[in-house]
């Protein structure tokens, strides 16, 4: 599925709100999963093959950042 945003904030306030479970209409797909099961629920392997695995690399490089 492809959606068209207006802006990347509206893009990424969209995917937090849906992947984070806050959208009553997409919940159910999300709920009590893991954040790759989540990450392979988004885009499943068998469409982005790599896509779980180069979003938890991205978080992990954040998770290494000093504030």
């Amino acid at each position: 599925c492809k959606i068209k945003f207006e802006s990347f904030d509206q893009a990424i306030e969209t995917v937090i709100m849906n992947l984070g479970g806050h959208n009553p209409r997409t919940a159910r797909y999300y709920k009590g999963k893991t954040v790759r099961g989540i990450l392979e629920t988004y885009n499943p392997p068998s469409v982005v093959p790599t896509y779980a695995d180069e979003v938890l690399a991205i978080m992990n490089k954040i998770d290494t950042i000093k504030l």
